[in-house]
């Protein structure tokens, strides 16, 4: 007999202990409610009626969780077999989603400005669906064809990608002989024909961090 009350606690205890936990959640809720908004978001994003709805969420999310908690005893992060309950529940999961979705849109801007994007361009990107190396193809495909004696704004973006490659070369919008050679070098190392023209074979790799 004592072997089966011993049994019977061993079984009992995990699952009172569950029950009084749940318990004290239910009744002690933290203030966010789950919610903590995120440090490392675009504050300065080029949707500013999207970057307002985030901050209202931010503010309505927990104040429609306590209210909830405060004036009807429900508990929105775990709902009981009750109607009004569950409504209330359901609002709220899908006020979380909607905010989780904007957060993640501004911290990607957040991280792409990291990256030197301004907001012109990650409208852009995020319009068309582009990723980054995709932007950049898009907006370099005036380099293609450039070569030595050229002079333009386009080799000087070349110059600009040779230089974070290492090439030692000025930046003065003139494709000289040692732009020639380092765009020759590169092709090489890529097992590429050194042309020393910009082709679109060498162009993603030029463009490449």
């Amino acid at each position: 007999m004592k072997k089966l009350a011993y049994l019977i606690i061993i079984i009992s205890l995990p699952l009172l202990v569950f029950f009084q936990y749940r318990s004290y959640v239910r009744f002690n809720p933290p203030n966010s409610f789950g919610f903590v908004p995120s440090d490392g978001i675009d504050t300065d994003y080029h949707d500013a009626a999207l970057l307002k709805t985030y901050y209202q969420l931010v503010y309505e999310i927990p104040a429609f969780a306590r209210s909830q908690w405060s004036n009807k005893g429900i508990d929105v992060r775990y709902p009981e077999d009750d109607p009004d309950e569950i409504e209330a529940a359901a609002y709220y999961n899908k006020q979380l989603v909607m905010v989780n979705l904007i957060e993640e849109k501004l911290k990607k801007s957040y991280s792409l400005k990291q990256q030197g994007f301004g907001n012109i361009a990650i409208r852009k990107m995020e319009e068309e669906g582009l990723s980054i190396q995709e932007y950049r193809l898009l907006h370099t495909a005036d380099l293609v064809g450039i070569k030595n004696g050229d002079r333009s704004s386009a080799v000087w973006e070349l110059q600009k990608h040779l230089l974070k490659h290492g090439y030692d070369i000025p930046k003065d919008g003139i494709f000289d002989v040692k732009t020639e050679d380092a765009l020759k070098d590169l092709q090489s190392k890529n097992d590429q024909f050194p042309s020393g023209i910009v082709d679109k074979r060498i162009l993603p790799l030029l463009i490449k961090d």
